[in-house]
């Protein structure tokens, strides 16, 4: 077993950060040994560390094909570490997964999926649990903060390099077979069922819904793609028992009918791939769609139309997601309470332009769903209301109460907004834009108009990820600056790493790299960011409040990133 470990450490499709693990396991329902050594291995490793054994450990996963194979191989880790009580979910959406944390008061658990990632990607993602809770943890059903993260990757990486026998005998004295009946044991429709309620009454406790009164009006009708992920069946029941009606497309589970990656474009017509939905959500005369990745942690907005027009950018749907949330606390009443909401350092400046309408304070963190439920957390044990926070460039939405982005929430605050809630007709007026009901065309139009382009650089020789941010500051600061000073004030360059904003680089290899470029009251920024999964892919983000500039600036970041790359290269000649 210890050789197979080794074999799959070596694989060069493994990617293992503070996000989980994943590699290509292939199309079949079957897993190679190499890959059922390392989810073992994994699975021990994070369960030999919990706090509390007796406490039980929730599974799920996504309708990949290898996915019950891969929670069969976890299993047998979690068994061979002395956790025995099992509690699988089956087949379920990360939010509703991770809310199962909290009400079936569990030690821990992992959802197995590859979220957007290509059906024959797979991997895991640990959660932290209730008991044993330590300083810089995430809140109970998040992902596991990255220091502990890491700590697994590190105890994994050493038992194949200390050859460690008592791992390796722990394991192999669990059968697969065991593993099997255990699962088979520990799930059932009534389990299933039990996460879904218990997830339905954290929403409508959390968002204040009076469940009778919403029934009495019913809202819709929203239009659903789940593409045959988890959201299948699952977001329909939850939006319905909520007064939504809904129509499903798409719905067949594990038999997707577009790419899993809901944001991005048919390389053959140039057009989004969710262009089919819009149409769709006109000839059914939706209000709306909302389109889901494979385990529904996202949600992308689509509006009636016939052109990649009517594919809402997913940073607006974010801006507005804000603006109703921070609407919905006003309408509630707060008292004396401040007000926040947390941003990763991708987030454009029009939240902060909601925000401060609303006397709200932004508080930034590194990109990392981890990094903003765990900043919310510490607000709110600070005294602090925190109704929402945004993840990425993507636009991704946490909601109070939820510990990750939830693309069912996002269909539910755009059926809320579009109905005539109090909070529709509070943000209307804020914007300046008279109270009323409207579609959610029009909606939209009530944002800041800011532009947040976009663009992917790949790089040949692009060295490690802080040298490379390390020299795009000293050449910004010499060659850059000079040319935007006209446009600008001033400018400030800012370290975003976990939840906090350092002064000096650490030297993480995970964090992003901002400006801000500041004038007149208004801050536009580039972004840079390394992946972590693609060798040399950066992925620059440009923010303006003018789209011509946006452009620019977007122009401005990968140039500079180019640039150093040819630094480096003349460098080593």
């Amino acid at each position: 077993m210890l050789d197979l470990l080794q074999e799959a450490l070596r694989d060069s499709a493994l990617v293992q950060s503070f996000s989980g693990v994943r590699t290509c396991f292939g199309d079949s329902s079957r897993i190679s040994p190499t890959h059922g050594a390392l989810a073992a291995v994994y699975g021990y490793c994070y369960a030999r560390d919990l706090p509390e054994k007796d406490a039980p450990l929730v599974l799920a996963r996504d309708p990949r094909p290898s996915g019950p194979a891969i929670t069969q191989a976890l299993v047998r880790g979690f068994l061979a570490a002395g956790c025995r009580r099992i509690v699988d979910l089956g087949v379920i959406t990360t939010p509703l997964a991770q809310a199962a944390v909290r009400s079936f008061e569990a030690g821990g658990g992992v959802i197995v999926t590859a979220s957007h990632n290509p059906l024959s990607d797979n991997g895991w993602k640990f959660l932290t649990g209730l008991a044993g809770h330590r300083p810089g943890d995430a809140p109970a059903g998040a992902l596991l903060s990255a220091p502990r993260m890491e700590r697994i990757v590190q105890s994994v990486a050493a038992v194949a390099t200390r050859g460690d026998a008592s791992v390796k005998r722990a394991i192999e004295s669990v059968s697969g077979e065991e593993a099997f009946t255990v699962l088979v044991r520990s799930g059932s429709r009534r389990v299933h069922t039990r996460a879904v309620d218990a997830y339905l009454e954290t929403v409508t406790n959390d968002w204040g819904l009076d469940v009778k009164a919403l029934m009495r009006r019913p809202m819709g009708p929203v239009l659903l793609d789940p593409n045959g992920g988890a959201a299948s069946g699952v977001a329909s029941a939850v939006l319905e028992a909520l007064g939504i009606q809904v129509y499903e497309m798409n719905a067949e589970l594990g038999r997707p009918s577009h790419p899993i990656d809901t944001d991005s474009v048919n390389p053959e017509t140039g057009e989004h791939i969710l262009t089919r939905v819009a149409r769709a959500v006109r000839s059914c005369e939706a209000q709306f769609g909302v389109a889901f990745d494979y385990d529904a942690d996202r949600g992308n907005v689509v509006l009636p139309g016939d052109t990649s027009d009517a594919v809402v950018a997913p940073q607006e749907i974010s801006a507005l997601n804000v603006a109703l949330a921070l609407a919905r606390v006003e309408a509630s009443g707060r008292g004396e309470r401040r007000i926040c909401v947390v941003a990763s350092d991708a987030t454009s400046g029009r939240v902060d332009q909601i925000a401060a309408q609303f006397g709200a304070e932004v508080h930034r963190v590194e990109t990392g769903e981890v990094n903003v439920v765990t900043r919310m957390r510490q607000l709110f044990e600070e005294g602090a209301l925190v109704p929402v926070g945004v993840e990425g460039p993507n636009g991704g939405t946490v909601f109070a109460g939820s510990t990750c982005r939830d693309g069912v929430l996002t269909a539910l605050s755009c059926a809320l907004a579009v109905s005539g809630e109090e909070a529709t007709r509070i943000w209307r007026e804020k914007s300046g834009h008279g109270a009323g009901t409207c579609a959610l065309e029009e909606l939209l139009q009530t944002l800041p108009r800011w532009s947040t382009p976009a663009a992917r650089v790949v790089l040949e020789n692009p060295g490690p990820h802080s040298e490379v941010k390390k020299q795009m500051e000293e050449r910004f600061r010499k060659e850059i600056w000079p040319r935007l000073a006209t446009r600008f004030r001033d400018y400030r360059i800012l370290n975003y790493e976990g939840t906090e904003c350092v002064e000096v680089r650490r030297g993480d290899e995970a964090g992003g790299w901002r400006v801000d470029l500041l004038r007149n009251g208004e801050c536009c920024f580039i972004f840079a960011r390394g992946s972590r999964t693609e060798a040399g892919v950066w992925r620059v983000i440009a923010d303006s409040p003018d789209s011509d500039e946006a452009r620019l600036l977007l122009d401005v970041g990968q140039d500079l990133l180019r640039s150093v790359e040819r630094a480096a290269v003349a460098g080593k000649d």
